[in-house]
């Protein structure tokens, strides 16, 4: 199949009667940046899983093609997971706790398509992601499911009153499902169903559009996280005895290293090659901060062994960094930072960190291969860490569909 310009005549609005529809390859759902596609329709309908997926078009864009796959999932398995997590209290819930409840989610859909067009692979560029939640199952969601529309929350006056909009009599409220109706609409889908909604975008392999011959989607599961036991350990040598929560095997995990240690403050500074408007602007928006800098680094091995893409080791804690000045009251609705981000800085500034007194450690011959953590960041050195295990298993088989 060769497409060609012309074929906008044939395809995408015209074919379908929206003359306001419109995907872009930089676009998403909601983007109208770049220039309009050519949909092309697909209707493939396919099981994977425990949901039902359609690619109902992809489209023809002049960087590439763009796919949407939307899982159909059963309102009853939804409302069955919004009766057993109603009015989830999130501030009393563990880490582990809130896992689980992400991981039962019928709208949990994660996975990574491969597109393969006339038997090569394109590469994936982005994905966006929409979620639809039928009218039997909305009035049940009181926060367990995050897949939403995002909450608006009312302007507020001086003495913490919401402020009346006089315009609000005159113009309805707008609908916060809006673009997810739209698309049932456009394709023909039962909203009856809970949907979620993916539209990836892969640019060409080629340098120029190549003509159409043969196209196919391959679907791979994210790997689901199951949470592990709790542990501490004093130093190298120390030995954590646990069981696989999937196949019972016994393991041991042996310390090797074991290090308290201290990033460079100047991990957290901006950039020298900012430009003194940017950091005036930066410093306007998120007032200035003071990081915590004291982490432990742990180099351990897993007998027998298990891959690292099966078992992670993270910490139970961390301290959040301090605000020295606030930002402008304009800007009150900024998300405050959190040491997920001093925790990203760290691994990254490994060069830069090291102990005054260097490495303590323990070598053991034909153990697993050595594996190295680090904590979250503390303000305080010595502090003592919790570790926690987080294990990730593949549970959905990869599938190959032809589409075209």
């Amino acid at each position: 199949m060769d497409i060609q310009k012309d074929d906008r005549k044939t395809c995408g609005k015209e074919q379908t009667g929206d003359r306001d529809w419109k995907v872009t390859f930089e676009g998403g759902f909601y983007g109208q940046r770049g220039r309009r596609g050519i949909e092309i329709p697909v209707g493939k309908t396919f099981s994977w899983g425990k949901e039902i997926w359609h690619v109902p078009a992809v489209y023809w864009c002049g960087k590439g093609l763009v796919a949407d796959i939307f899982a159909e999932i059963d309102p009853e398995r939804v409302r069955a997971f919004l009766e057993r997590y109603r009015d989830p209290e999130e501030d009393r819930l563990t880490e582990e706790e809130q896992e689980r409840i992400q991981q039962e989610s019928p709208l949990e859909t994660g996975f990574q398509p491969e597109i393969i067009l006339n038997g090569r692979k394109l590469r994936g560029v982005e994905g966006n992601g929409l979620c639809w939640l039928p009218e039997s199952c909305r009035e049940m969601d009181a926060g367990a499911l995050n897949d939403g529309p995002a909450e608006e929350y009312p302007e507020l006056d001086n003495d913490g009153d919401p402020v009346e909009d006089p315009a609000a009599e005159e113009y309805p409220a707008a609908d916060p499902y809006e673009e997810e109706r739209r698309l049932l609409e456009h394709y023909g889908l039962d909203p009856a169903k809970a949907w979620s909604m993916n539209r990836w975008s892969f640019s060409w392999a080629t340098k120029r559009p190549p003509k159409l011959r043969s196209l196919s989607l391959t679907m791979k599961r994210d790997r689901v996280c199951i949470p592990g036991i709790r542990f501490t350990v004093r130093g190298p040598g120390d030995q954590i005895p646990f069981i696989h929560p999937s196949t019972g095997e016994r393991h041991v995990l042996t310390v090797l290293e074991y290090q308290e240690e201290e990033m460079d403050r100047k991990a957290f500074e901006a950039p020298e090659d900012m430009e003194q408007e940017e950091r005036r602007r930066l410093f306007r928006r998120m007032g200035e901060w003071e990081y915590p800098t004291h982490l432990t680094a742990m180099t351990y091995a897993v007998s027998p062994e298990i891959s690292r893409r099966e078992l992670q080791i993270r910490d139970c804690g961390g301290d959040r960094p301090r605000r020295i000045l606030p930002r402008e009251p304009e800007d009150r609705f900024l998300p405050e930072a959190k040491n997920d981000v001093c925790v990203m800085a760290g691994a990254s500034a490994i060069g830069i960190i090291g102990g005054a007194d260097g490495p303590t450690a323990i070598f053991m011959a034909g153990k697993g291969e050595p594996c190295g953590t680090f904590s979250s960041l503390y303000f305080e050195p010595g502090k003592p860490v919790e570790w926690r295990m987080r294990f990730y298993e593949k549970r959905v088989e990869d599938l190959e569909v032809k589409l075209l």
